[in-house]
C-alpha cells in the first residue's frame, strides 16, 4: 500500500510536470491565442472549457478502459508536433504552432493512456481544433462572400423600413456616414463560434444524432442571421447622424452581447428538442477503478511520463532560449531617389485602407506622378526579424493574395516575379504589384516565403525579409511602357538596398 500510495503521488507529480513543460513551450502560442480571442470577440475561447465539461459529461465514454502507454506511437507524434511548435515559432507561421497543439495532445493522450482512450475520446480532441484561428484562416475564402452578403441583407432590410442607404460592394452609404462591413463583421468567426458551442450544447442536451445534427446546423445559420441583425442595428444607430461610438449606446452592438443572444435562443431551441429519451441515465461504472493498475501498468505510465517529460522540456528550453539575429539595414531607406522612370515622388504618411503601414521595422512609403498625371504608391516594407508582432506573411494583408496573378517583369539582368491584383479602396479601385524579398530572393508565393523563412531561421540563425508594394490609382490589366519602366526600375532600387542584392 505503501507503494502504490508513493507511485501515485509519484505519477500525479509527473503529470503536473507534463502539464508545466507543456505550458511552458506553448506560453507565445497561447499568449497569440489570447489575442485572437479577445480581439476577434469570437467566442472560442469557451471551447477548452466545453470541452472538459464534455468529458466530465461523458465519463462513460472511458471510465473503466485500461491504461496501456503506448510509448512508440506517441513518441512519434509529439516529435511530430514539437518540430511544428518549433518549425512555426522560429519561421512566425502561427498556424503550424496553432496544429501542433492538436497533434501534441493526441500524443500525449497516446503516450500516457493508450490506444483505448484515444479512440475513446477521438472526437472530443478534434473538437479542440474549433478553438484555434487556423480554422478561420482555412475558410478564409468565405470571408469576402460572407461579407457581401452581410451588406446586402442588411441593405435591403434597410430599404424595406423604409431607410434611404446606397450599398456599393460591402459598404453601405447613409446620409451622414458610409459604413463598411469589415472583415470581422463577415460573421464567419460568429459562425464558426456558434458551431463551436452549437457541439456541446448538442452533445450534452440531445441523445439523438439527427438531434444533435439539427441544432448544430441551427446555430450555425443562427451565428449568420445575428450577424445581419448586428449590421442593421449599427446602420439605424448612425442613421440619423454619424454616432461617436459605433456600435451603439455603451456597445450594446457589439459582438458579445448579439453573439450572446444567439447561444441562448439556440440553448432554448435544444432543450425545446428534447424529451425523455435524450436524458441518458448515469453510467453505474463512472467511477470504476482501473482493472490493469498492476505494478507493471504503474511502471510504464512512469515511463511514458518520463518520455513526454524529456521531449516537452528540450522542446521549451529549446524555443525560449533560440533567437533571430535581428539584420538591419543601413541607414534605412533614406536617400531613396525620388525620381524614377519619369515619375517625381514626394513622401507620404501612410496608405489608403485595406491597405495598412506601420506593420515593418523600416518603412518607404511615397506617392508618384508622372507628366501625364497617373498616381503611383510604392510601399517597402523591411523587417530585420519576423515575430507574432512584426513578421512578413501578416493576416492583415492575406486577402491581398486571393485572386492575384502572377507576372514576370522582363529584366536585363534577370526576370523578377510579383503578383497583381485589382483592390476596391474608400474611393476606387486600384492595381497593386507586390513581391517579396528573402536575402536577395524573389519569392510571391506567401508559402515560399514561410519556407525561406524558416530555412533561414534554422541554418542562419536569422529570418529577415521584405515586402514591395506598387500601387497605381486605375484598375487595369495593361501598363503603359512608361509605368512598366517604373515599375521595373523601383523594383532594381528596393532589391539593391536589401541585404542580399
Amino acid at each position: 500500500m505503501r507503494y502504490a500510495g508513493s507511485l501515485l503521488s509519484l505519477q500525479g507529480l509527473l503529470y503536473l510536470c507534463i502539464a508545466g513543460f507543456f505550458v511552458f513551450a506553448y506560453a507565445d502560442t497561447f499568449k497569440e491565442l489570447w489575442h485572437y480571442w479577445i480581439e476577434g470577440y469570437n467566442w472560442q475561447f469557451l471551447v477548452p472549457i466545453a470541452f472538459v465539461y464534455m468529458l466530465w459529461d461523458r465519463k462513460d465514454l472511458y471510465a473503466g478502459l485500461n491504461k496501456k502507454p503506448g510509448i512508440l506511437p506517441g513518441l512519434i507524434l509529439l516529435l511530430l508536433g514539437c518540430t511544428l511548435l518549433i518549425v512555426g515559432q522560429v519561421s512566425s507561421t502561427h498556424s503550424l504552432r496553432e496544429i501542433s497543439i492538436i497533434i501534441n495532445v493526441f500524443g500525449l493522450v497516446f503516450l500516457l493512456f493508450g490506444a483505448n482512450y484515444v479512440r475513446a475520446l477521438f472526437w472530443p480532441l478534434i473538437y479542440l481544433m474549433l478553438m484555434l484561428s487556423v480554422t478561420s484562416e482555412l475558410l478564409g475564402t468565405l470571408r469576402y462572400p460572407l461579407k457581401f452578403i452581410s451588406a446586402t441583407v442588411a441593405a435591403d432590410a434597410l430599404q424595406m423600413a423604409g431607410y434611404a442607404v446606397y450599398r456599393d460592394g460591402t459598404f453601405l452609404q447613409l446620409p451622414h456616414i458610409t459604413i463598411e462591413v469589415a472583415d470581422s463583421c463577415s460573421g464567419l468567426n460568429q459562425m464558426i463560434s456558434s458551431i463551436a458551442l452549437g457541439i456541446p450544447i448538442a452533445f450534452t442536451i440531445l441523445n439523438k444524432w439527427w438531434k444533435r445534427i439539427a441544432i448544430i446546423i441551427f446555430s450555425m445559420l443562427l451565428g449568420l442571421v445575428m450577424n445581419w441583425i448586428r449590421v442593421f442595428l449599427i446602420a439605424t444607430w448612425n442613421y440619423a447622424s454619424a454616432k461617436e461610438v459605433l456600435h451603439g449606446p455603451y456597445g450594446i452592438y457589439e459582438l458579445p452581447f448579439i453573439f450572446l443572444v444567439g447561444v441562448f435562443i439556440t440553448l432554448a431551441v435544444a432543450m425545446r428538442m428534447a424529451d425523455k429519451t435524450d436524458f441518458r441515465p448515469r453510467n453505474s461504472q463512472d467511477a470504476a477503478p482501473d482493472v490493469a493498475s498492476g505494478r507493471p501498468a504503474d511502471r510504464g505510465a512512469v515511463r511514458a511520463s518520463v518520455v513526454a517529460i524529456l521531449v516537452l522540456s528540450i522542446t521549451a528550453m529549446y524555443l525560449n532560449t533560440w533567437k533571430a539575429e535581428p539584420v538591419y539595414l543601413q541607414g534605412g531607406f533614406a536617400g531613396f531617389p525620388m525620381t524614377i522612370a519619369g515619375f517625381q515622388g514626394k513622401p507620404i504618411d501612410g496608405l489608403e485602407k485595406p491597405f495598412y503601414a506601420g506593420l515593418a521595422h523600416d518603412e518607404f512609403i511615397a506617392s508618384y506622378v508622372d507628366l501625364a498625371g497617373e498616381t503611383a504608391r510604392v510601399y517597402i516594407g523591411y523587417f530585420p526579424s519576423q515575430n507574432q508582432q512584426e513578421e512578413l506573411i501578416d493576416y492583415r494583408y492575406n486577402w491581398l493574395h486571393a485572386g492575384a496573378e502572377s507576372i514576370k517583369l522582363p529584366s536585363s539582368s534577370s526576370e523578377m516575379s510579383m503578383k497583381r491584383n485589382s483592390v476596391r479602396t474608400r474611393n476606387r479601385n486600384v492595381t497593386v504589384f507586390f513581391s517579396y524579398d528573402i536575402n536577395g530572393r524573389n519569392i510571391i508565393d506567401p508559402k515560399l516565403v514561410k519556407l525561406a523563412s524558416v530555412y533561414d531561421a534554422l541554418i542562419k540563425r536569422h529570418n529577415n525579409g521584405a515586402i514591395i508594394v506598387v500601387m497605381f490609382d486605375k484598375d487595369a490589366q495593361a501598363l503603359s511602357i512608361t509605368e512598366q519602366e517604373f515599375l521595373t526600375e523601383v523594383m532594381h532600387l528596393a532589391t539593391a538596398r536589401l541585404p542580399g542584392g
